[in-house]
């Protein structure tokens, strides 16, 4: 394995190894190339979809496209209308930084914390505990020119991160058990030669993942090959397990991922994003970050946007007003107002 997998991707080692690869590469790259960080989180989006689509014996195919596999996992009630978005949000966002080099460092931190959650969910659905909580996401290190709402935001997630550090050095402890157990299991069944190889075998796969954009490696590209032949193979032997079981145990298991994608809980930060990209896809020019009060942006005349903090008033019996809040966001078409936004994460109550 890696020498030093991200403590935000490590528990899905035993699900399977790209996962933990995969996150781990895309934080490597926040600070320098956040277009590779989103590459790479698009490819944990890819082969996370695939995993839950056999676990639920979904019909798979290697030629399915990401966008075709996430519609079935929501048709099939196994995600929520949430998690679907977040999950083509993933996808979008590697598309846009393969294709037009548009990654951000503030884009490739939303949506590292993201498959964070995305992980969780996966956990929650197919491993042995239904309450997992690994704590909070551990943010990776910044650039010294991190705008500084990207700073604030990071220093959030650190100060969040101390604040829930007892129950991280739980969730610590209980993944090392976690571990002990599989590898305990591993070792009931498998040679010190066969556990060797297995060792050799995920260390070829990292080094064939971080250099998967280079062509100048034959052996690096037919190792990832032969790597993603096998776990095909173990993908498909998922699938005709679950395929085998009775309905019921079946339907169990959707019911557990339906579950498990309920629970998803995005900070105050993320949901916001998420937001946005629901007014945009429904035709409203957004952006939390920019299209605000506060930096000077006003209704125009045949624009439709989503303006975020816009200043709320109060009416009283005399006649005047007092200023009372901000909307999270009004939305004017042209210079009428049309609607008000308040964004909630999800579970909080009012």
């Amino acid at each position: 394995m890696h020498p030093s997998p991200s403590p935000n991707f490590a528990f899905l080692a035993h699900h399977d190894p790209r996962l933990v690869a995969l996150g781990t590469q895309a934080e490597e790259h926040f600070a320098s190339d956040p277009n590779v960080t989103l590459y790479k989180l698009r490819q944990f989006c890819e082969v996370l979809t695939k995993r839950a689509a056999a676990k639920v014996g979904l019909f798979l195919d290697p030629r399915d496209e990401l966008r075709r596999i996430i519609d079935a996992l929501s048709d099939r009630g196994a995600i929520g209308a949430t998690q679907r978005d977040l999950f083509h949000q993933l996808r979008r966002a590697g598309n846009e930084a393969v294709h037009d080099q548009a990654g951000t460092q503030s884009e490739a931190l939303h949506q590292l914390k993201i498959a964070h959650q995305l992980g969780i969910w996966f956990q929650r659905s197919f491993g042995n505990n239904k309450k997992f909580d690994p704590g909070p996401y551990i943010p990776p290190p910044e650039l010294n020119q991190a705008d500084s709402s990207l700073h604030q935001e990071i220093e959030r997630l650190r100060t969040e991160t101390e604040t829930h550090a007892a129950q991280l050095e739980t969730a610590r402890r209980e993944l090392e058990e976690a571990r002990r157990a599989a590898d305990a299991e591993l070792a009931s069944r498998t040679t010190a030669e066969e556990r060797a190889q297995k060792g050799r075998e995920d260390a070829a796969l990292w080094e064939a993942l971080a250099n998967q954009q280079s062509d100048s490696d034959a052996n690096q590209r037919k190792a990832l090959e032969d790597q993603n032949k096998k776990l095909l193979a173990e993908l498909t032997a998922i699938q005709l397990a679950a395929q085998a079981q009775p309905i019921r145990e079946i339907e169990s298991t959707v019911r557990r991922a339906a579950a498990a994608s309920d629970e998803i809980e995005l900070d105050e930060a993320a949901t916001r994003r998420v937001i946005d990209q629901q007014l945009r896809d429904a035709g409203w020019e957004a952006d939390s970050e920019q299209i605000r009060f506060d930096r000077g942006v006003l209704p125009t005349r045949g624009r439709n946007l989503a303006i975020a903090e816009w200043p709320t008033f109060t009416a009283n019996p005399h006649g005047s007003a007092r200023k009372d809040g901000r909307a999270d966001y009004v939305l004017f078409a042209g210079l009428h107002v049309v609607g008000v936004v308040e964004a909630k994460r999800a579970g909080k109550r009012w």
